[in-house]
């Protein structure tokens, strides 16, 4: 952990909230599918060829988070995979 100080208040921060284990890409395609669902879109269903304006292949990238669901959180091989 460390200390972070700003407008006077003091922040304790862990590594990990300022260096996540997902891939930079995998992260902004999070915020792409956040994004889509905040405008009161679905994430069920989003065809697979979708591409959003800013690049990213959204459709193709939750179809992979639903097939490989080990890959959403990182478990260090300790997570348990849920059978839909």
């Amino acid at each position: 952990m460390r200390d972070v100080r700003g407008k006077g208040h003091e922040v304790r921060i862990g590594r990990e909230h300022w260096n996540p284990p997902w891939p930079l890409t995998w992260q902004r395609a999070f915020h792409a599918a956040r994004r889509h669902q905040e405008a009161g879109h679905s994430l069920t269903d989003v065809p697979r060829d979708c591409t959003t304006d800013d690049g990213h292949r959204l459709g193709e990238w939750l179809r992979t988070q639903r097939l490989c669901p080990e890959r959403l959180a990182p478990c260090n091989g300790a997570c348990s995979t849920v059978s839909a």
